[in-house]
């Protein structure tokens, strides 16, 4: 057995996709329908011939015939509509996905999560800015409601509208010597 060093140094695999998260039964699925393909054309390699509209087309055919019957088979093929639908995303992704997919950047929820970095400025450098010369729950409400008008478009909608006015209100409140 060989172990692995357990400095994280030696070997990063971060960036990298976690195949070993994809459940064999995909990976088996659509090996079948490739075997059933380059048996029928005599070709592993004519896949890439077709346009990706044709695979589009088949897909949503194969994706009807599923929704319609999920024990479903293709007639020709005798194999699940599931499994050439599976195959038929496959040539898509293979076809219309840039490479190396290890350059594609993964999303950064936690430093840089997408509703707070839109536009030219990042909400953390905008709400620094805002609350330079405030403390306690000044500080705490004008940022707050801030952080809620940045991002209600793409994270809470009108919930996030009412989070902001509530955050004014209270600092209203608090100006004006009620809270």
């Amino acid at each position: 057995m060989i172990t692995m060093p357990d400095n994280p140094i030696a070997k990063d695999d971060s960036r990298k996709p976690r195949l070993d998260l994809v459940p064999p039964a995909l990976i088996e699925a659509v090996g079948i329908i490739r075997d059933y393909g380059t048996r029928k054309y005599h070709d592993p390699e004519n896949w890439r011939q077709v346009a990706p509209e044709r695979y589009r087309a088949a897909m949503m055919r194969h994706l009807c015939l599923y929704l319609r019957d999920p024990g479903g088979v293709d007639e020709e093929s005798g194999y699940p509509h599931l499994w050439h639908l599976a195959c038929n995303v496959a040539f898509l992704i293979a076809l219309e996905t840039p490479e190396p997919m290890a350059v594609i950047p993964m999303p950064d929820n936690v430093n840089h999560p997408s509703h707070y970095t839109a536009g030219k400025a990042e909400c953390i450098d905008a709400l620094e800015a805002a609350t330079t010369d405030l403390v306690g729950i000044e500080a705490i409400c004008t940022a707050n409601a801030i952080k809620c008008l940045w991002r209600w478009r793409y994270k809470g909608g009108v919930e996030d509208l009412r989070k902001a006015e509530w955050y004014i209100d209270r600092l209203i409140k608090r100006l004006e010597g009620s809270a």
